[in-house]
Order: C-alpha cells, then structure tokens, then sequence
C-alpha cells in the first residue's frame, strides 16, 4: 500500500483564521476581536480539515477489512500454486554453472512459506506496560492554577467549609 499525497491544511487555517478575524475586528472594533476571530476561524478549518481526513482513514480502514475478509475465506486459492506454473518451469533453460567459489557455499535454504490463515489466526504479542510518567510542566501549571483558583475561592474570615458550600455563608 503506497501512501497518497494529501493537501495540508495549512492554506485553510490561514485563510478561514484571517477571514474570522476580519469578521471579529468588525464586530469587537479591536485587536482582541481579530485574535479571537482568527482562533475560531483556524479551529473550524482544522475541524474541516480532520473530518475529511476522519471519512478518508475509515474508507481505507473498510477496504483492508474487506481484503482481509478475503484472505480468511480463501486462503487455499492463494496458497495452491496455479497449473500454469508448472509447465512454465519445466521449459525454462538449464540454469548456467557457477564459479567454483560459488559452488562450494552451501546453498541457503529459504523458509517455507505459511499459509496466509495461519499467520492471520496468530494471537498478537502481549503489549508491554509503559511506566508511568511524571507530570510535565504544563500539568504542574494546570496543578498550580487548580490549587490557587480553590484557595482563592474560600472566603477569608474563618467560615467553614461546609457551610461555604452549603452555600449559606454562616458557621
């Protein structure tokens, strides 16, 4: 299976984020309504861009089912080698001789070949287990900026959490 040149969606992004923007700076009248028009407009085309992707993969994905349907039900057809083969060999020419050199090497053996059921009817290897990771920096802002939001959303004045949450304000 060759892989397909694909268009990038990168002349999209630009013209949909520019067009948006525009459409923001008009609406907001300033720099801020551009930036996010532009945002919306380079997610919208990236959302585009990856639903067409999305239908092209599942195609491709439907299509190699369909070849290995083919496999699993006629594995005999392809592995038996066609009567046409035979005679084809028997008159091919007597192969030319070899230097000396070449004849005293053993010849190498080449494996058999399986048939195509058997490999496919294979039970995949175990996956091994990843360790764990450590959190990143971004996951350790996200963490941070958790931790602040919460401690800043307790009022000051030693009211109890459960009747802050209550949403009564007494102890």
């Amino acid at each position: 299976m060759q892989t397909e040149k694909r268009a990038s969606s990168q002349g999209a992004t630009w013209g949909l984020g520019v067009l948006f923007g525009v459409v923001g700076a008009s609406i907001q009248q300033s720099v801020g309504g551009f930036v996010i028009g532009a945002v919306v407009g380079a997610l919208c085309a990236q959302i585009l861009f990856l639903r067409t992707r999305t239908e092209s993969l599942e195609k491709q994905i439907r299509e190699l089912t369909q070849r290995l349907a083919g496999l699993k039900a006629a594995p005999e057809e392809r592995a038996a080698p066609t009567p046409k083969a035979a005679p084809a060999a028997a008159t091919a020419p007597a192969p030319t001789p070899q230097p000396a050199m070449a004849s005293s090497a053993p010849p190498a053996q080449a494996p058999a070949p399986r048939p195509v059921a058997a490999i496919l009817d294979q039970p995949l290897p175990p996956l091994a287990k990843a360790p764990p990771h450590e959190p990143s920096a971004f996951d350790s802002a996200i963490d941070g900026f958790m931790a602040f939001s919460v401690s800043a959303a307790q009022p000051a004045g030693g009211f109890s959490s459960t009747c802050w949450a209550a949403g009564t304000g007494h102890t």
